[in-house]
């Protein structure tokens, strides 16, 4: 591989498939989906980032900061609506700043079940959406966006 080109990944046609904004109820009756329930409360996961993993994420934003990489690190939307740990957040927050854009939570996609295929693997809409904001270069027209899908009223 050479410096400063970029590679694509040989196109496949099988993947080449509509992008759906929301499957219907057929589909998850079909399938026998069930989500679970949910309450109103805001959950948390336990904290996971330990001194290992902490070393381990700075050397990959070392190479990629090193590598004049433009990337992104997503927090992506589960249906559970569980957000990270505090500690964990932070840390992530601080290593990574505007190169991290958080998707977890309660929002306009984990609210509504019908933009996920099973609880946790939401679908090519949301996956175009999220792209969409966290490739946007301004910075304030990005927060913008995601404040959008957390205004949940407005949807």
């Amino acid at each position: 591989m050479e410096p400063d080109t970029v590679y694509y990944a040989p196109y496949n046609e099988r993947w080449n498939h509509p992008i759906i904004e929301k499957f219907d109820d057929a589909y998850y009756a079909e399938k026998h989906i069930v989500f679970p329930e949910r309450d109103d409360s805001i959950d948390t996961y336990p904290g996971t980032i330990g001194e290992a993993q902490k070393s381990m994420l700075i050397d990959i934003r070392d190479v990629l900061v090193r590598n004049n990489t433009r990337f992104v690190v997503f927090l992506n939307p589960v249906y559970d609506q569980k957000r990270l740990d505090d500690a964990d957040m932070a840390f992530l927050r601080e290593l990574f700043g505007d190169h991290m854009v958080d998707f977890s939570g309660k929002n306009v996609w984990t609210e509504d079940y019908h933009y996920y295929s099973d609880d946790v693997h939401f679908n090519t809409y949301v996956s175009c959406e999220m792209l969409r904001i966290a490739y946007t270069d301004d910075l304030e027209s990005r927060q913008n966006l995601l404040d959008s899908i957390y205004n949940i009223g407005s949807k």
